[in-house]
């Protein structure tokens, strides 16, 4: 009886994929439901965000190993001003201990892939960083990053760089999500 129900079901004429799910404009609340979950606060030390007393604070954006992001930048701009710091490459700046215990950073990992040996001068100042000052890191990609990772800082991980994570985790940074 079920082959028989089975073999009278007519063919759909557009199958339904997932893929397309991201791609059909009519699916945008479904869409941004799905990256609203995935967008993880993953570590907050002593409960230090969201950021408050946002005044007295000096931010800096960095982007080691990608361009800076517009559209981060005008959703963090909506609650502090801030400098920004790029690099190509798996970089931080020179900066000394004492100008960055005056500084919150926020380092935005764009869908990098750090390698424990090839960028172990990275891992090391980052690490180092997170210890001496605020400092939040944004993995826009893979997990695996963050196993390199010293306790001291504040993860926020999302899965996928686009404008809906982006948007998300500067709110999660200053309370808004």
């Amino acid at each position: 009886m079920a082959k028989q129900w089975i073999a009278q079901q007519p063919e759909r004429e557009d199958p339904l994929e997932v893929a397309n799910l991201f791609q059909d404009p009519a699916q945008s609340e479904l869409r941004a439901s799905i990256y609203e979950k995935s967008v993880v606060l993953a570590h907050n030390p002593e409960e230090r965000l969201p950021f408050e007393q946002l005044k007295r604070r000096n931010f800096h954006l960095l982007y080691p190993g990608s361009r800076s992001s517009r559209t981060f930048e005008a959703y963090v701009r909506k609650y502090v001003d801030f400098k920004v710091y790029q690099s190509e490459a798996l970089l931080l700046p020179n900066v000394s201990d004492r100008q960055l215990k005056r500084r919150s950073l926020i380092v935005c990992l764009q869908d990098v892939s750090i390698d424990a040996q090839k960028d172990s001068a990275f891992i090391t100042q980052l690490n180092e960083w997170g210890q001496k000052t605020e400092l939040v890191l944004i993995n826009y990609g893979p997990p695996g990053n963050l196993s390199l990772l010293d306790s001291s800082m504040m993860i926020v991980q999302a899965f996928e760089f686009n404008e809906i994570n982006q948007r998300l985790a500067a709110q999660l940074l200053f309370g808004a999500f």
